[in-house]
């Protein structure tokens, strides 16, 4: 038996990796060797670049000097402003960085019953409006107060004994609206959201088509739905928008999320286990509302290829993260095949290769059989210019001509 399980991982990894033959571009790279690590999270002020290594200290090095520095250890998350750096330690302490020579504790007590609280555990720190938030165990804090975890949330990331399992995505968007997911492998996905105004959770929620049953893009089915949650779908220029947060288009545990000047979001989700499923969606709000648009001819899927959403059939690509080029207003997303630049002209959208790395990758995933995400994180610092971080090369500066791996 154990020889049977052997030969399936080795053709499920030849058969992965042979989706992967395609040319990689001719871009010279180097590796510059600093710490000899690889890297959880990364920030950027400038040409510098912070960044928490996987033995848990904080760094930063030059882009363009390749100059480092060792600033502290024992660091769980950092974020920042643009200006400065905000990070979380291991004593619950929150500290600030305006200059590597002066580190400053700005809070040495995230609120007060945290010495009492048995199911504390703080995971990460995000930056809201010149403020922080910590995502924990027991719930969001914001301005020194937890707010916990409610007794009515049911999802399987959630419980009223453990609380929180960390999140594998946080995301704040335009509305103030957090938003933790979850992956959970062959198990699905779970989402769970937070109003950094109003201070209250919410859950996604679905709502079905009732008896007898219509196409979903049909006239009828459009109808029914209308009729039967009046209060939860509106018909705005013929599409079907649903009230927040029900019937997100979230099929797939979520890979990334960014969203651009106009409000619109892009999503990436995908799971790897025994095959490939996943899809590129656009989410639009209106008032509260929502409608989305499956991606569906930039992603390459074995036949029969299925519309109704549910799920996406067995697909050819990988995909991982995403992110919005804020400097030509587009979106960029990340998979097995490249980096690749989504274009929107003439209400029609297609995606162009931005460049194709190569990076390793490693087996083996909770609740799921596959392969690790090798890109976990991408950013632009010009139009073409952009910083990305590797769970197996380190950290990458792509810079039209060359890609420099930091380790």
């Amino acid at each position: 038996m154990k020889n049977i399980f052997i030969i399936f991982l080795l053709f499920f990894s030849v058969s992965f990796f042979g989706q992967n033959e395609v040319e990689n571009d001719s871009i010279p790279t180097k590796e510059i060797k600093l710490f000899n690590t690889n890297y959880k999270e990364f920030e950027i002020i400038g040409d510098d670049i912070y960044a928490i290594t996987n033995g848990d200290s904080l760094i930063k090095f030059n882009i363009k000097t390749n100059e480092s520095s060792f600033i502290l250890n024992k660091v769980l998350s950092i974020t920042s402003n643009s200006k400065y750096i905000i990070g979380l330690n291991k004593e619950n302490k929150v500290f600030k960085i305006e200059n590597i020579n002066d580190v400053k504790i700005i809070n040495s007590e995230l609120f007060k019953g945290i010495k009492k609280n048995k199911y504390f555990k703080a995971y990460k720190i995000l930056s809201f409006k010149n403020e922080y938030l910590i995502i924990s165990q027991s719930g969001i804090i914001y301005k020194n107060k937890l707010y916990k975890i409610r007794s009515w949330l049911s999802n399987l990331s959630v419980s009223k004994k453990r609380g929180f399992n960390k999140p594998n995505l946080s995301f704040i968007d335009s509305n103030n609206l957090l938003w933790m997911c979850f992956d959970l492998g062959e198990f699905g996905e779970d989402i769970v959201f937070f109003d950094l105004e109003k201070h209250r959770y919410l859950e996604l929620k679905h709502i079905f088509q009732k008896e007898p049953y219509f196409p979903e893009k049909s006239s009828e089915y459009k109808l029914k739905m209308m009729k039967s949650y009046p209060n939860k779908v509106k018909l705005i220029d013929d599409d079907l928008y649903y009230k927040f947060p029900y019937n997100l288009p979230i099929y797939c545990p979520i890979k990334g999320m960014a969203q651009n000047k106009e409000g619109k979001f892009f999503i990436t989700q995908s799971l790897m286990h025994f095959m490939l499923s996943g899809g590129l969606v656009f989410m639009i709000e209106n008032d509260n509302y929502t409608t989305s648009i499956l991606l569906k001819n930039l992603v390459k899927y074995k036949e029969p290829f299925y519309e109704d959403f549910l799920n996406f059939n067995e697909a050819k690509e990988y995909i991982g993260t995403c992110t919005y080029n804020k400097f030509n207003d587009s979106f960029y997303y990340y998979s097995d095949k490249g980096f690749f630049k989504i274009i929107e002209s003439d209400n029609k959208t297609k995606k162009e290769l931005f460049f194709k790395p190569n990076l390793k990758w490693k087996f083996g995933l909770p609740n799921s059989l596959g392969y690790q995400m090798n890109v976990l994180k991408f950013e632009f610092i010009s139009e073409n210019k952009m910083i990305f971080l590797t769970s197996n090369n380190g950290i990458g500066y792509y810079d039209t001509n060359s890609v420099i791996y930091f380790q």
